[in-house]
């Protein structure tokens, strides 16, 4: 049996004996995960991941960048209409609008495919398959992760551990680092107490030695030992174990892939990895056909430990599409032509998303764009236009099934550009929602226009200290346009004019401009009236509102500071006086 050259299932099989025997065969292309969510790659070079690609854990180039501070939102839409409109990658396109530099990119780039391999090397269950002929994306040519590391994470896992006790199990007595392993050290990118498992093996040491090793939990440095035992780069210091026993099967290096046509862009992004990154040269790595044997004659008895086995030896067979072509019958393909595309069940779901959001994508409605109720905050209008980008993310679409989507694709992404360039913004959001006939019918142009120009007259007035005069504009103006910076505006300067009944009309202005709960000079003006007439539980929560509205808003931050300082002092007089 063997895991490569045969599909399989997680299931039955872990994922570290895949590693393993693709190591020891020395295999070049591509393992594909089937999943409920989309199916996960892993790259293969020489018997090495070099990189990976997953819909489960999708986490996209600029997601990372703005999650560090390192971009802004609006470069990030910028980016994404980019990619749309031209396939190029996310790390290029944001390096050329000038949003980060190269060397920035690259290790976000490094960062997400560790944390893709790391998310494959757990996955317990799904059907396998192993391309040998799959030519290697252009971004994978060069190594993106440290490419032993997904060994250990494969064994150190719950799914592992029956491989992995079975690798210990094999070797008894003295272990000590094998003379190939100088050659690929750096491929594992140890932590620093893993390096001192490796000092260890330097002279031979037992495995009690090795497990004490202080710093590391036991089981992570089982499954350090498991992996060096494993891919032989360690080995028995003595003849403790009879390693002649374990069988005769050899194994023979994969043929060379013949060539394929170009493969279409990944949903992964594609850097140029910069030097010194993780990886080892393939050229340069010796592997005596002795030891290739000898791993896959460990590894065969591992799997037998483990009721699994035994490994075939003979020389890789192409991979082939399974099942009947479309309608059990047809003329042979012509040589070298490619299969059909058929569209597969995440691509199918992919296909559906869109479908479903163009409607919406063409909705004059800002709001219902991003699926969100009229008035919603800046806060959850941040968070819907960042859930969406993310599930219309181009990469998503860069399979040759979903080409026909990409002018639907760049329409989503530019109404949702639009939706949340207009709803982040306070000035333009106002300005919207007086246009868009909220609270009530939308003003004509010449009414909104006339309210304008008695803002303007207004404000003259307001600076020339003519509070009543101001307030008449203000009057006039909310009549053409009740937009809630007009009624807060008229609030205000009605509260200027001190008289019983004036504050009594400024409370009802300001609670229909709180109908907007973006509209934060509402909450604090409020609040303030909450406070003036003794009520501290109303004024802290409305100042809270004003800070959920606008997050800086530094005279509510002030404001609720001293709401709650007041409520302390009063505790702490209270408690003093109990005493």
């Amino acid at each position: 049996m063997s895991f490569l050259r045969e599909p399989g299932d997680l299931a039955r099989t872990p994922l570290a004996a895949i590693l393993l025997e693709a190591w020891t065969l020395r295999a070049t292309g591509e393992l594909t995960v089937k999943q409920p969510g989309g199916d996960s790659r892993l790259y293969f070079r020489d018997g090495m991941p070099v990189g990976a690609q997953t819909f489960a854990g999708f986490h996209p180039l600029g997601q990372i960048l703005l999650g560090r501070g390192l971009i802004d939102i609006e470069t990030l839409g910028r980016s994404l209409a980019e990619m749309a409109r031209t396939k190029r990658r996310q790390g290029d396109v944001l390096v050329e609008l000038g949003g980060v530099s190269q060397e920035v990119v690259d290790r976000a780039l490094e960062d997400q495919q560790a944390g893709y391999v790391s998310l494959i090397a757990a996955l317990s269950e799904g059907a396998f398959r192993f391309d040998f002929d799959a030519t290697i994306p252009p971004w994978a040519v060069r190594v993106l992760v440290a490419p032993m590391r997904a060994v250990i994470d494969a064994l150190a896992t719950p799914q592992g551990a029956s491989l992995r006790e079975a690798a210990l199990a094999l070797a008894r007595g003295p272990v000590a680092l094998a003379h190939g392993y100088g050659e690929v050290g750096v491929a594992f990118a140890w932590t620093p107490a893993e390096e001192e498992v490796v000092r260890r093996l330097e002279t031979a040491s037992t495995a009690d030695e090795i497990l004490a090793t202080p710093g590391l939990p036991v089981e992570q440095a089982r499954a350090v030992l498991a992996a060096l035992l494993l891919l032989g780069l360690a080995e028995p210091a003595g003849e403790v174990t009879d390693l002649s026993a374990l069988g005769t099967a050899g194994a023979q290096a994969p043929r060379p892939s013949r060539p394929a046509p170009p493969a279409a862009e990944p949903p992964v992004l594609a850097p140029v990895v910069p030097a010194g990154a993780p990886g080892i040269d393939p050229a340069r790595r010796s592997d005596p056909e002795a030891s290739r044997a000898r791993r896959q004659r460990l590894l065969a008895r591992a799997m037998q430990n483990m009721g699994v086995g035994p490994l075939s030896a003979g020389p890789p067979r192409p991979a082939t599409v399974p099942g009947p072509p479309v309608g059990g019958q047809g003329a042979a393909a012509a040589p070298g032509a490619r299969a059909p595309v058929r569209m597969a069940g995440p691509e199918a779901e992919i296909r559906r998303a869109l479908e479903a959001a163009l409607p919406l994508a063409r909705e004059s409605d800002l709001f219902a764009r991003l699926g969100l109720p009229r008035g919603a905050t800046p806060e959850e209008v941040k968070a819907a236009y960042l859930q969406l980008v993310k599930q219309f993310h181009p990469d998503r679409f860069g399979s040759p099934g979903l080409a026909d989507l990409q002018p639907g694709l760049r329409e989503v992404l530019a109404a949702l550009n639009e939706a949340y360039g207009v709803l982040s913004d306070r000035v333009r959001r106002n300005d919207y929602l007086a246009r868009s006939s909220v609270g009530g019918r939308a003003p004509t142009e010449a009414a909104a226009a006339a309210a304008r120009a008695d803002f303007q007259k207004a404000d003259v007035a307001r600076r020339a200290g003519d509070h009543a005069r101001a307030r008449l504009f203000l009057e006039a103006a909310v009549r053409s346009d009740r937009r809630p910076d007009l009624l807060v505006a008229l609030a205000v300067e009605t509260l200027k004019l001190g008289k019983p009944s004036d504050r009594e009309k400024a409370r009802r202005h300001l609670e229909e401009a709180m109908k907007d709960p973006a509209c934060a000079e509402a909450f604090l003006e409020c609040g303030k009236m909450a406070r003036d007439d003794g009520d501290p539980d109303r004024a802290e929560k409305l100042f809270k509102a004003a800070l959920r509205a606008a997050p800086r808003n530094e005279e509510a931050a002030s404001e609720l500071r001293q709401v709650q300082g007041r409520r302390q002092s009063r505790a702490e007089a209270r408690s003093d006086a109990k005493k």
